[in-house]
């Protein structure tokens, strides 16, 4: 052993413990930035637990059909409303809802143009607990920048709105219906256009074949016909006595509707 060999001893023995220094120090750098990461990644998972109790919370607290499903339109949240009317439907698909196969197909038509970046809001209408309700509906796509997520999407309970519009529809109809016949008794100066404007107003709301206008005269006892309207054209018919066996005959004497 001399002194050269010393050196190289010592040369190897300095390198060893400079290594050694470092990777202990690589080693104590990489346990902190892994307890850093993990405290990171748990921070995260906690933000995002907390994110989707809130969108949980939020969806199922909403008061009408809301739901939230996946890509292969699995529904995997509902609003308590959506659960009051269709029952559980997580985990469950729109062909698994025993629905008609025309409103499924309809459903199916509108996740395709939600899935194509289209927001879809329509109207239609469907059974609920076996009554059938008039719905508004939107769905739109569920997207993570450029990934598609999957769909959201309620239906609005306009029975009530389209109840109110129909008889909103209906009494303008009816007093339009009055206005033109108000016009025609002070335009027209005969019984027969009067009444033959009048079957024509009314046609117009109640499709039918047949127009009937009876007369009774209690002094003489005799039923006339001002107006016989049968299958697109006016018929004369003469006047009679009235009679105890027809329907119309007794409405004339009693004042009663009959149907």
């Amino acid at each position: 052993f001399n002194y050269g060999d010393g050196i190289i001893l010592a040369g190897i023995f300095i390198i060893s413990f400079i290594t050694l220094l470092l990777t202990n120090s690589l080693l104590t750098s990489l346990r902190h930035k892994q307890t850093e990461l993990e405290a990171r990644v748990s921070a995260d998972n906690e933000l995002l637990r907390e994110s989707e109790l809130k969108l949980r919370t939020i969806i199922e607290s909403v008061p009408f059909d809301m739901w939230l499903s996946d890509k292969d339109q699995r529904y995997i949240l509902q609003s308590g409303e959506s659960y009051r009317m269709d029952g559980n439907i997580i985990g469950k698909r729109p062909e698994e809802q025993g629905r008609p196969a025309e409103i499924v197909s309809q459903w199916k038509a509108d996740y395709r143009r939600a899935e194509n970046g289209e927001n879809v809001y329509k109207e239609g209408a469907w059974e609920v607990n076996g009554e059938l309700r008039d719905f508004m509906t939107m769905i739109a796509p569920v997207r993570n920048e450029d990934a598609f997520l999957g769909y959201v999407g309620l239906n609005l309970d306009i029975t009530e709105r389209k109840k109110t519009e129909k008889q909103m529809q209906h009494t303008a109809d009816q007093l339009a219906m009055l206005n033109d016949i108000g016009r025609a008794i002070t335009t027209l100066g005969d019984v027969d256009s009067v009444l033959n404007i009048i079957r024509e107003q009314v046609q117009q709301i109640l499709p039918m074949d047949a127009f009937i206008v009876l007369l009774y005269e209690p002094e003489t006892n005799i039923v006339s016909f001002p107006l016989v309207y049968d299958h697109g054209q006016n018929w004369p018919e003469p006047n009679r006595e009235i009679s105890t066996d027809m329907k119309s005959d007794e409405v004339l004497k009693t004042g009663n509707t009959s149907l």
